[in-house]
């Protein structure tokens, strides 16, 4: 079994690994927003030292509230518009496997023509948000860029497409809090089986380069590792044409 980073220790990674599969989607939540602080934190300083006008505020919060901040807002005005979303891309991979800084958030949303207008109407103020580039993904079913302006974090939306895959993913995600406590706002997050197989297929599509996608695709199983639901994910892989790559993934997680 190899290691998900090449300088960490077999024996230190279990002991990471035991401790991930404890906690609970929160806590996985907690150390990518914690993780990418001091990356967003360059980031501004960074704009600054080079006399970029940027919206942002100066420090002050933390990236902790940062992440939800800007996620917050869209995913609402999603569900306003009477469209549905799911969490997916990197976040989803942290909170079902290993954390990893991320300056950004996809979504998956199930958008209409008609949805275009009242959704840039609702985040325009807040975000940088371009309606002819909504209509255009809508009707390409491809993806738009929101970024809101207070903190610079971009949020992906990906209009869900008509791939049976995708269209059984979207029915799949399981429903989540990303913060500790009762009172937490629950979020529909796409499932760790899916998010394998979607990282999966863009390593494939990659070019099969991005150590990335394939080490989140491999610390999912890792840490779900016994909660899988294999005959689902080698089911999708053969529709993919990924089915070498799970087999490979499960081999080098040890499963």
């Amino acid at each position: 079994m190899s290691t998900l980073s090449p300088d960490t220790h077999p024996d230190a990674e279990r002991v990471q690994i035991a401790l991930l599969r404890r906690a609970d989607s929160a806590a996985h939540f907690r150390l990518v927003r914690s993780l990418s602080r001091t990356a967003m934190g360059l980031a501004r300083r960074a704009a600054r030292r080079r006399a970029v006008p940027s919206t942002s505020p100066e420090p002050g919060g933390t990236m902790d509230a940062d992440l939800l901040l800007a996620l917050t807002p869209v995913v609402e005005a999603l569900e306003r518009v009477g469209a549905n979303c799911r969490i997916g891309g990197s976040v989803a991979s942290s909170i079902h496997g290993v954390p990893r800084t991320t300056l950004d958030v996809d979504l998956v949303a199930d958008l209409h023509p008609d949805h275009a207008f009242p959704l840039v109407e609702q985040l325009r103020e807040a975000y940088y948000i371009d309606l002819d580039r909504v209509r255009d993904a809508i009707a390409r079913r491809a993806a738009f860029n929101v970024i809101h302006l207070a903190t610079m974090i971009k949020v992906d939306v990906f209009v869900l497409s008509d791939r049976p895959f995708d269209r059984a993913a979207f029915d799949r995600a399981v429903e989540d809090t990303l913060e500790p406590g009762a009172d937490a706002r629950p979020f529909h997050v796409t499932s760790a089986e899916d998010i394998v197989l979607h990282k999966l297929a863009w390593f494939r599509l990659g070019g099969e380069v991005s150590e990335r996608q394939w080490r989140d695709a491999v610390g999912v199983i890792k840490v779900r590792a016994g909660d899988l639901d294999l005959d689902h994910m080698r089911r999708w892989a053969a529709d993919l044409g990924v089915a070498d790559l799970l087999e490979r993934a499960l081999t080098e997680a040890g499963d």
